[in-house]
């Protein structure tokens, strides 16, 4: 169980679990500053996703991840070229987290990389798209 997501060429795919993408969304949120990551974790934590425009302005394009459902959809190439430029992962940081299962932050860190690689194959494909399911 989980959410699963390939390119539509079959070429690639990436699974992970419904609350590992939720919290893998809020590590590459990470980099666009304290305030728009704590704003993106009590939007988790009352599941109010809301977001003010300091946050939109912070994130930019990486609001095309955080905006898309965990559960379906699709993400076109151009999609794909704006967000792979966002998919920042700062491991110090990710790892510096009050976070109490520091092997479970080390699974999300491999899968933060594994989910660019499947959004960079996308961007460079133009006629590849990912979908969600």
């Amino acid at each position: 169980m989980g959410l699963d997501i390939y390119s539509s060429d079959r070429k690639m795919n990436f699974h992970i679990g419904y609350i590992g993408f939720s919290i893998m969304r809020a590590f590459f949120v990470l980099p666009c500053g304290d305030d728009a990551f704590l704003e993106y974790r009590n939007a988790m934590a009352t599941l109010y996703m809301a977001f003010t425009n300091d946050f939109h302005d912070a994130v930019g394009d990486l609001i095309i991840l955080i905006d898309h459902s965990d559960c379906g959809g699709r993400l076109s190439s151009q999609e794909c070229q704006k967000l792979i430029e966002c998919l920042k992962i700062d491991e110090d940081k990710i790892r510096n987290l009050d976070f109490k299962d520091k092997d479970r932050l080390e699974i999300y860190i491999r899968k933060m990389y594994d989910f660019r690689d499947i959004v960079n194959y996308c961007a460079e494909h133009k006629e590849v798209e990912l979908i969600f399911c």
